[in-house]
């Protein structure tokens, strides 16, 4: 059974104008760039985003490489990041 309240707060975000901010970030960013690279992931590729540790945009994931989980429908439901730290310091 689907959870109502789940399915209401997903649907307030628009996932899709907030991966554009992040992807804007990334192209941006030596430090997530130089992470992909040293990681063979490759951007042309694959969507990536990223999500300084200042930001504001979305703070469930600060200092992380992100990509967007897609539906069937090929619509972004979420977000999978990967802290690209070397500390632990950016919660």
């Amino acid at each position: 059974m689907i959870n109502p309240s789940i399915t209401a707060m997903q649907e307030e975000i628009n996932y899709d104008e907030l991966f554009i901010k992040l992807q804007q970030c990334y192209v941006r960013n030596d430090k997530a760039i130089n992470y992909a690279t040293s990681r063979n992931i490759n951007h042309s590729k694959l969507e990536i985003g990223y999500n300084t540790s200042q930001s504001t945009i979305f703070k469930q994931l600060k200092n992380c490489i992100v990509f967007p989980l897609r539906d069937k429908g090929n619509n972004i439901v979420s977000f999978y990041g990967r802290n690209i730290s070397d500390s632990d310091t950016n919660k």
